[in-house]
């Protein structure tokens, strides 16, 4: 007589996620998840004994896809990888012109800032300018600066 929840038990390891991919691709991580889970329930070495040994009768390799779905599955490998490479430079793109937008920004700003902080001291203004704006004839230079402007200008 056979043991009906024992067998469900062998289904239960054939159906699980972790399971197949630890069969189909053992990882360290795989391993010591399987041996930690031996150690905490003894129990159910025997079914998962069973369940690799009913895995190993599968033989995956005989599985063949015919041509046409091989070219469907290529096509699509094909147009995902386009949309991949098209996304990815359009966030090149965009990434680089934002970089570009805020380096002159930042560029801008600097020079701003260096060229009003280049101001002339009031006392050195004073100093150099004023004494000149005393000596000028300022009237005089006004009335010249009339005469030339109507002399030459078209309007």
């Amino acid at each position: 007589m056979i043991d009906k929840n024992a067998e469900a038990t062998h289904l239960q390891y054939l159906k699980d996620e972790k399971f197949i991919e630890w069969m189909l691709t053992p990882t360290d991580e795989l391993i010591t998840y399987w041996q930690h889970f031996i150690e905490e329930h003894p129990e159910e070495r025997g079914h998962l004994l069973k369940a690799k040994e009913l895995f190993n009768q599968f033989d995956l390799s005989s599985y063949t896809l015919p041509e046409e779905k091989k070219q469907k599955a290529v096509e699509r490998l094909e147009k995902s990888l386009r949309d991949y490479r098209q996304r990815r430079k359009v966030r090149r793109l965009l990434i680089l012109g934002t970089s570009s937008a805020a380096a002159i920004l930042l560029l801008f700003l600097f020079l701003f800032d260096r060229f009003r902080t280049a101001e002339l001291p009031a006392d050195v203004y004073d100093e150099q300018v004023g004494m000149m704006e005393m000596v000028m004839d300022v009237d005089a230079i006004a009335s010249e600066m009339q005469s030339i402007r109507s002399q030459y200008a078209k309007y």
